[in-house]
């Protein structure tokens, strides 16, 4: 179950461990991540083969269809979703809690955030989590961690 209940999900219970997952951003970053260049490769070649059959698509010039843009959300959104949805299965198997905070979700566990990381990177989805999730300064997944009691007495 999601817990939407949770009012600052990035201040985990002591002993405990987060980390965001981004679901989505605002329409006009979307929008903007579609229609501006730089585009990942495979964007690119999506826009190469819808110009094929649009003459008004210049990718060159940056000039991209409101049809192309909007499939190519359509198909940067669709992946998105998927690795969300197995990232998240997997963290639900390692018995991390999942709670809704606006555009993202946060899920937590209870253990340190090294424990944490060595559990995401054991179980193959700390890699694949950097694409939805806020980064730290070595380039995984950001874990915010709160001190337990036992923690912070020793």
């Amino acid at each position: 179950m999601i817990d939407t209940q949770t009012p600052d999900a990035l201040t985990p219970r002591p002993g405990h461990v987060a980390v965001r997952l981004r679901l989505f951003q605002s329409a006009g970053a979307e929008l903007r991540g579609v229609i501006t260049p730089p585009w990942p490769a495979w964007m690119e070649r999506l826009y190469a083969l819808e110009e094929h059959q649009d003459p008004d698509m210049h990718v060159g010039a940056a000039a991209i269809t409101p049809s192309a843009a909007v499939s190519a959300l359509s198909e940067r959104l669709r992946s998105r979703l998927v690795l969300l949805s197995w990232a998240l299965g997997v963290l639900q198997e390692l018995g991390w809690g999942i709670a809704a905070d606006g555009d993202s979700l946060i899920a937590s566990c209870a253990a340190t955030a090294d424990e944490a990381r060595a559990s995401l990177e054991r179980a193959g989805v700390a890699g694949a989590m950097c694409r939805v999730c806020d980064i730290d300064d070595e380039g995984w997944p950001m874990l915010w961690w709160t001190a337990g009691d036992a923690d912070a007495a020793g």
